[in-house]
């Protein structure tokens, strides 16, 4: 995580965010979070991203007790948001400002958009979905997130991967296979 805090801490507000050429350090800051908090309630773990991005139905191999697990990392945005009308010309403070003074939005809501996103990457078949982890960052304004709706949604879904985990900046779970030793969202800490 520090590594891709340093690359991301050169960057201004638009570059990280609005610019697509850093698509790439967006799904590594993804696999980080998730791979901090993954290590501080289960395991040791280690990410590997491979330098050069093709496209390929993985973003990340998570790399546990010798086993590798290819993970798709997928962002949940608030309906009708656009990057580049959101953050251009911000600088972070300014950024940390306008989602503080945003309203957010009510929970059902907020479940719905996570469940047409998940629909959307189910009608995309991918060819190994069985053997293919997903990884949802859930960029929405949302005070809280109750668990049991969340899992209850994915499980009536029932997509075909082999397991649905979500993360936000401070929290990851699993919602569907990955890891039965989990129940409900567990903080990321940062410093860890």
């Amino acid at each position: 995580m520090n590594h891709v805090n340093v690359i991301v801490s050169t960057l201004s507000s638009k570059e990280f965010l609005v610019d697509s050429s850093n698509q790439r350090l967006q799904e590594m800051w993804c696999a980080a979070r998730f791979s901090t908090g993954y290590e501080q309630h289960l395991e040791p773990c280690q990410v590997e991203i491979e330098d050069i991005d093709e496209q390929r139905e993985y973003d990340f191999h998570l790399v546990v007790n010798g086993s590798r697990f290819p993970f798709q990392v997928f962002e949940v945005m608030e309906k009708g948001r656009l990057r580049d009308k959101d953050y251009k010309n911000l600088t972070k403070a300014e950024i940390e400002e306008k989602q503080k003074s945003k309203a957010p939005l009510a929970v059902e809501e907020s479940i719905a958009q996570i469940e047409n996103a998940l629909k959307k990457k189910m009608a995309k078949h991918y060819a190994e979905s069985l053997d293919l982890n997903t990884l949802v960052y859930i960029n929405i304004n949302v005070l809280q997130l109750p668990w049991a709706p969340l899992r209850d949604m994915v499980q009536r879904l029932n997509p075909k991967f082999a397991s649905v985990w979500m993360v936000t900046e401070h929290m990851f779970g699993c919602l569907l296979g990955g890891h039965d030793k989990l129940e409900g969202w567990m903080q990321i800490r940062d410093g860890s």
